[in-house]
């Protein structure tokens, strides 16, 4: 609104209000009270305005922790399976192992018959 139609509109527009203090009606500038207004919109928007850069630097915040897990989650995944790869070479590995070891024979068994063989020649030398 130009300064001209302002002020035709305050003089045609006054704003009446009651007063507590005396049962006189006290007339109020609408200009005035449209700044008064205006003022009070523009602190909420400063006020508003502080928030959003708190909850923004925040989100950058989180984003930054968000980033830094996904990538500890990606090692974690990366190490779990050369574990898995591991524990599967270890597996063939136990399984010939076992193979093996069911071919030769148990060494108490070789002893025992070693001590029998022993006797078993000294029993024949003594004979002869």
């Amino acid at each position: 609104m130009g300064t001209e139609k302002m002020k035709k509109y305050k003089k045609s527009n006054p704003l009446k209000v009651s007063s507590f203090s005396s049962n006189k009606k006290k007339e109020i500038d609408p200009y005035v009270h449209f700044t008064t207004v205006l003022e009070g919109i523009r602190s909420d928007f400063k006020v508003f305005g502080e928030s959003l850069a708190y909850i923004r630097d925040k989100v950058d915040v989180l984003e930054r922790e968000m980033s830094e897990l996904k990538e500890r989650v990606l090692n974690l995944e990366i190490s779990q399976s050369i574990m898995r790869e591991d524990i599967a070479e270890i597996k063939i590995e136990l399984k010939e192992i076992r193979a093996i070891l069911t071919q030769k024979a148990d060494i108490h068994q070789v002893d025992n018959l070693e001590k029998r063989v022993v006797r078993i020649e000294e029993t024949l030398s003594a004979q002869e």
